[in-house]
Parts: structure tokens; C-alpha cells; sequence
């Protein structure tokens, strides 16, 4: 499989769009010329093809419709550590904009939605934030979007797929973003929890560097995820794992290890990641 984004951190959707708001505000930048070409290309090698598709982080977005972002109590827009603004997790009309992008995509070609960025921010000066959604949870609030996918997407030729926490295997507390695995299982085919093992904090299973153990990490998370999956009809966990350089040095044998953890708990498969597009044959086995 290969995974492409078509709508990225910036927000902007990176191809010619039809869609009514993306070219009624600009929203674009062509870095893919021809998608259909692209996926028919894909296709005859046998390859899988996932659009990626940030949110809630979307800051141009937030930006054209600053009545659809969230706010400040200082006034403004609220932006997170990096500068960017977030839209509002609460808004009909952002989910409405962003199944409306996911349709497009799938008409184009891809075999699946991988929705990332599906939560309440976690950083910058959160105690700034205006919240809108009043008296539910935020777990409540993601819940209600992730069920609006399955009911617009979830009879369309293509899955869906969320990217979530690696700790949504072991927490189930929303961990203030919203994010649980039992308001996620049955509204999509996958769950893709990000458990790179240098994102876990140090003193976690008592380890004082987790990237440097990345069999236990996976395993414990493993270990107590895949309970929820069990009654499912649908829904499959197929993991992010750790194909970087953080906390110590991923070469092969640190890749194999995470990915032997997957696949002694689930044959729903598994996704790398390396943030620099770097990715080599190191701890995948030859076929």
C-alpha cells in the first residue's frame, strides 16, 4: 500500500478540486497533476492507494471561515505551538466540507479514506480555548463525527480509516482530545493508532526509554486494545509503527520487532511511517 495525502497539515487540498469551497476560497495547491493516472498506475503494480485527509488542524480553513474556527478567550483566532489555528470539532459545516472532499476522492480512484487529525487540539495554551460544545464530552463529540463518516462514506466503493493516539489502546478516558476506541469501533473498516514507540513518555511499563524497546511497547499495547476489537463485524486495528530515528535508531531489526508484535495479535496489517519519505526494504521480510 502506499499512502498520499490529498489534504495535508496546511489544510490545502493538494489536486484540481470541483469541490464548491475549496475553489470558492482558494483552497488549493496542485501538487498532484493527474490522481486517476496516478491510482491506475498504482493499481497495475498491485498496490493499495490511501488519501490521506487531515480535519480538525486546518488552518486555512479556520483562516477563510474564522466563524467555523475556534477561538480565543484573548480575542482572535486560538493557534496552537506552531501557530497554527484549528477548526471547530462542533461545526456541521466542517464535516460537511470534509465528506465532501472524501467523496471526491473516492470518485477519483483511491481504494481509502485515512482521516487524520480527528480530535481536540493537545498543545499550545489550551487554557485559552473557547469550547462550543457545551455539556458533552469530546469523546461524544468525535463519536458523533466518526458515525456521520460511516453514515455519508460507509456505502461508498472505498474503506475508511482513522488515524488515532497510540495510547487509545490502553486509555479509555479520551485523553482530553477525544479519542477512544469504543466510539470509533463499527463506524470504519480500520484504526490506525500511531504507536510509535519514541512517543510514549519515559517511566511508561517502567521503561526508561520506550524507543529503545519497541517489542514491549507494542505488545502491552497491543495486549490491551485488541479486547474491543473482538465483537466487532467491521472494524480492524492496523497500526502506525515507527520507521524513524527518536529515541534511538530504527534499523531493521527495531522495525521487525514492532511489526512481528502487530501480527502476533492481528492479520489486518500495519502502516510505517517516516516523516521524511524515507522508507527501504530494512525489517520487512522478502515474499
Amino acid at each position: 500500500a502506499v499512502v498520499i495525502d490529498i489534504k495535508d497539515y496546511s489544510g490545502f487540498v493538494l489536486y484540481d478540486s470541483d469541490v464548491e469551497l475549496v475553489n470558492e476560497l482558494g483552497l488549493e495547491q496542485h501538487r498532484i497533476k493527474d490522481i486517476p493516472a496516478l491510482i491506475e498506475k498504482l493499481h497495475e503494480h498491485d498496490i493499495y492507494v490511501i488519501a490521506r485527509q487531515t480535519v480538525f488542524q486546518d488552518p486555512i480553513l479556520a483562516e477563510m471561515k474564522t466563524d467555523w474556527a475556534l477561538k480565543s478567550k484573548a480575542g482572535g483566532l486560538w493557534r496552537d505551538r506552531n501557530g497554527l489555528a484549528w477548526v471547530d470539532p462542533t461545526k456541521q459545516e466542517v464535516w460537511d466540507y470534509n465528506v465532501a472532499i472524501a467523496r471526491e476522492a473516492i470518485d477519483l480512484g483511491f481504494d481509502e479514506i485515512n482521516f487524520d487529525y480527528v480530535r481536540f487540539p493537545t498543545d499550545g495554551n489550551m487554557s485559552l480555548v473557547v469550547y462550543t460544545h457545551g455539556d458533552k464530552q469530546k469523546y461524544e463529540i468525535m463519536h458523533d463525527f466518526y458515525h456521520y463518516l460511516n453514515t455519508e462514506l460507509g456505502r461508498e466503493p472505498a474503506y475508511l480509516s482513522l488515524d488515532l493516539f497510540g495510547f487509545v489502546m490502553e486509555r479509555h478516558d479520551g485523553m482530553n482530545i477525544g479519542q477512544r476506541l469504543e466510539d470509533s469501533i463499527d463506524e470504519v473498516d480500520y484504526i490506525s493508532p500511531m504507536m510509535y514507540p519514541s512517543h510514549y513518555p519515559s517511566g511508561h511499563l517502567g521503561l526508561v526509554n520506550p524507543a529503545a524497546n519497541p517489542a514491549i511497547v507494542i505488545d502491552n499495547g497491543m495486549t490491551k486494545g485488541m479486547p474491543y476489537f473482538a465483537s466487532s463485524t467491521k472494524t480492524q486495528v492496523r497500526p502506525w509503527l515507527q520507521a524513524f530515528n527518536m529515541g534511538a535508531v530504527y534499523d531493521a531489526s527495531m522495525i521487525r520487532a514492532q511489526i512481528d508484535m502487530v501480527e502476533k495479535h492481528s492479520d489486518a496489517g500495519w502502516l510505517l511511517w517516516n516523516a521524511s519519505n524515507r522508507y527501504t526494504g530494512a525489517g520487512l521480510k522478502s515474499s
